[in-house]
């Protein structure tokens, strides 16, 4: 998403000896329908899970072998193995990576008006 700076104007304030800014943005309107997020589904019951698989494995593969590579890599892939099968995929729709990217693209903004100014 990209925002638009579109204006900024200063207001003199007679009265007073704090002038104002107002900054004007275009901001486009998305569809929030394709926007999804990945997470992994972590709860009491699927750490339970996890730690039992991880007890009834049989580490064979680690502890005989002599070569330290093939150890860690043995080790490695048995555990992603029990590690994706007790945390699956979930997806999920995220409304607030609207608001997270509006405001990154502000704080840019904001720099870049500090920068103009002073």
């Amino acid at each position: 998403m990209q925002v638009v700076l579109k204006t900024i104007t200063a207001n003199i304030n007679d009265s007073s000896n704090h002038d104002a800014e107002l900054l004007t943005i275009k901001i486009p309107v998305h569809n929030q329908a394709n926007r999804l997020k990945t997470t992994r589904n972590v709860n009491k019951h699927t750490i339970l899970d996890l730690i039992y698989k991880l007890n009834f494995e049989s580490w064979d593969g680690v502890y005989n072998s002599t070569d330290v590579n093939i150890m860690f890599n043995s080790f490695l892939n048995t555990y992603l193995r029990i590690f994706y099968s007790s945390f699956p995929l979930l997806r999920i729709k995220d409304r607030n990576l609207k608001i997270i990217g509006l405001l990154q693209e502000l704080k840019h903004h904001v720099n870049i008006k500090e920068n103009y100014f002073y």
